[in-house]
């Protein structure tokens, strides 16, 4: 954290949403977490990203990678193979109940499932689910109620 600035909550989406998970088991300082469209088993979802025999593709070198937005990622056997490693389910159980942590995901995210988010909501000692019907992974068209629920969420409200 910067001196002189209080972070009240912080927010992540897909990857990052995992990635917020993960900072709230391990660091305490700061009190709201926003979970948007996050995985909680890594190891799952990778035929959507990869095609089915990027296993062997891997070992030749790294995978480039472009996803809808057009931004290209390059990912190598010792990245997958990190993310493989990484145990989420376990993380979030240790998330102490004083930090608030709100899950929000599309019902018709077609790269992360849903469950992911009904899981964190068994998980989670302090946790709020806001489950935004006909949304996809991004929240096309429901950006908006995206926003609204952040926003109620961050100022106390839900």
């Amino acid at each position: 954290m910067q001196e002189g600035r209080l972070i009240k909550a912080i927010l992540g989406h897909s990857k990052g949403g995992s990635t917020v998970l993960l900072y709230a088991s391990k660091f305490k300082e700061v009190n709201m977490i926003i979970n948007a469209s996050g995985r909680l088993d890594l190891r799952t979802g990778l035929d959507k990203l990869f095609n089915k025999d990027f296993l062997d593709k891997i070992e030749a070198g790294p995978l480039i990678l472009k996803n809808s937005l057009g931004n290209v990622f390059h990912v190598t056997r010792e990245d997958l193979m990190q993310r493989l490693s990484i145990d989420v389910v376990a993380a979030v159980q240790t998330i102490p109940k004083e930090i608030r942590v709100l899950s929000v995901h599309g019902s018709e995210d077609e790269l992360v499932d849903v469950e992911n988010a009904i899981q964190c909501d068994s998980l989670i000692a302090n946790h709020t689910l806001q489950i935004i019907q006909g949304a996809d992974h991004l929240f096309s068209r429901h950006e908006e109620e995206f926003s609204e629920i952040v926003k109620k969420f961050v100022f106390d409200e839900v």
